[in-house]
């Protein structure tokens, strides 16, 4: 991928230009309690193709109420895609997809290109030592997919988050 991209770890609240190349390795529609028919919002968890730091190459994404209907049929699970203009807001509330402080706001300016597959790797794992959940550190206020207990002849470790698009 061309390195005009940014890294995930770069953002903050300082502009709004950034051009990611990402994975989408989480997608659901939020519904509106009101009206069943109707989508509150799109959020989805990106993989940047930067897998340096822990924890800090993954981001949350929201596309609004108002914008969804422009963005659903176009983004997929487990597909890359470079994004550009999109908002950054701080990575606030009671539960979280992940570590980092931010995370980015579809805009009705933000452009989004279908990538190659390969462009970003399709498996992440976020490892914890099994003495980190077991003494009570894990911490609760980030959402966890799949968990899977792996178990060697050295180490035990629990896998948080799981992501194996296949």
């Amino acid at each position: 991928m061309a390195n005009n991209h940014n890294i995930v770890v770069e953002i903050d609240a300082t502009r709004e230009n950034w051009k990611l190349c990402v994975r989408v390795v989480r997608l659901w529609l939020v519904p509106n309690f009101k009206n069943k028919k109707l989508s509150h919002s799109l959020e989805m968890v990106l993989v940047n193709s930067h897998m340096g730091g822990f924890l800090q190459y993954r981001i949350h994404t929201t596309v609004k109420r108002t914008l969804v209907y422009k963005f659903q049929n176009e983004i997929k699970k487990g597909k890359c895609y470079s994004f550009h203009l999109m908002g950054v807001a701080s990575n606030i509330g009671g539960f979280k997809t992940n570590h980092h402080p931010y995370k980015l706001i579809f805009q009705f300016s933000t452009k989004v290109i279908l990538l190659e597959d390969g462009a970003v790797p399709n498996i992440v794992y976020d490892l914890v030592p099994i003495s980190t959940i077991m003494d009570g550190g894990l911490d609760v206020d980030y959402l966890v997919g799949k968990v899977a207990l792996l178990n060697s002849i050295n180490f035990d470790l629990i896998i948080i988050s799981t992501i194996m698009l296949l």
